[in-house]
């Protein structure tokens, strides 16, 4: 008996510090991408609820949690939905073979939530996992490119996309033209 309440206690204490997502109450397929959140410059929201947690830490003044590498890749996927592609799935985190998410049969992308620019040796992996299985790649950034990761993107036919997180939404924007071009 005591076993079952120490494994209830540890997944009410999981649910209450899990990250989710709200959709926005008027958005493209209930995806939290709203119908004005698309700015002339191409940037798309995609609305956060961050830890229940940041309920008390805002209360108290304290600076907000930035979210993991995972609420990144599902803000990619949530924008790739938004875009008009169906069955957007999320890589499993371990031994996903550098793709976070697919859509089978017509691309494969990464998604890198790290502080340092993206050289071009990511772009090159998820290039060649995209040639071997004859579909698009596309890639996402929270800290932007070098110039040579921008350059070789053209050549390799990798749609380049930062991702930014401001508070409480994610931000999308294209990076290159085949980032801009890129539908279902």
């Amino acid at each position: 008996m005591r076993r079952s309440r120490r494994r209830s206690r540890r997944r009410s204490l999981a649910s209450a510090f899990e990250f989710g997502y709200r959709l926005a109450d008027h958005g493209l397929d209930g995806l939290g991408i709203s119908d004005g959140s698309r700015s002339p410059g191409g940037t798309v929201e995609i609305a956060y609820q961050p830890l229940r947690m940041g309920l008390i830490r805002r209360l108290f003044g304290l600076k907000a949690l930035e979210p993991g590498w995972r609420d990144y890749e599902i803000a990619a996927a949530q924008f790739l939905e938004g875009l008009g592609f169906r069955c957007v799935e999320v890589g499993a985190g371990s031994s996903d073979g550098g793709v976070d998410v697919r859509v089978r049969g017509r691309l494969v992308g990464q998604v890198k939530a790290h502080q340092a620019k993206v050289g071009r040796p990511p772009l090159q992996q998820i290039a060649g996992v995209a040639s071997a299985e004859g579909v698009n790649a596309v890639f996402f950034s929270r800290a932007g490119y070098t110039k040579t990761a921008v350059e070789w993107a053209v050549a390799g036919e990798v749609g380049l996309f930062t991702i930014s997180f401001d508070g409480d939404h994610f931000d999308v924007r294209a990076v290159n033209r085949l980032g801009d071009r890129l539908r279902p």
